[in-house]
């Protein structure tokens, strides 16, 4: 018990607070990662499927998201909950839910890439069926991802998670 204080004790004197302070110390710490944390749409790929009839046709779209840690910690991004929509002529359609689970790490003072791949049916897109030939044919499009990304700060189901915003948009075709 007396070791355990005096661990405590060195530890605050260690960190520049007072023993018991540690979990405020730890939030601080994970906002401060947080904050540092940068998050890029690397690329949009758009694929329509046409079928006739037509109602069986789609869209398949894989987002690349791209994330630079630049802390010491390594982290591990485990889910993306968003909204994803395109603008075209100043005018946003959305496309829809995306909903992506799976695991993967990026290394402290690292790049990693997230890939999410999707797929809406012509139902789901319709009332955007036009700008989605438009990026078929390689006219100016802004894609649109507001989410939520969830990250593990450590392997396994016993690490601290969290909620990080993401909001992100990125224009690819033909200017």
């Amino acid at each position: 018990m007396r070791r355990a204080m005096l661990c405590s004790a060195l530890l605050g004197l260690c960190i520049g607070c007072q023993p018991g302070t540690a979990p405020v110390l730890a939030g601080a710490m994970l906002e401060a990662l947080i904050n540092q944390l940068h998050f890029s749409l690397d690329n949009v790929e758009a694929r329509p499927r046409i079928a006739f009839p037509l109602e069986n046709s789609g869209l398949d779209i894989t987002i690349h998201l791209g994330i630079d840690n630049p802390t010491s910690n390594q982290i591990w991004p485990q889910s993306l909950l968003g909204n994803l929509e395109i603008v075209q002529d100043g005018k946003a359609h959305a496309l829809g839910r995306v909903a992506h689970q799976s695991a993967t790490s990026i290394p402290a003072r690292g790049r990693g890439t997230l890939a999410v791949s999707l797929s809406f049916r012509y139902a789901d897109v319709v009332n955007a069926w036009q700008p989605i030939s438009n990026v078929a044919l390689g006219r100016p499009t802004t894609w649109k991802l507001n989410g939520n990304l969830g990250i593990s700060l450590g392997p396994g189901s016993n690490s601290r998670s969290l909620s990080v915003p993401v909001n992100l948009s990125k224009t690819t075709g033909n200017r």
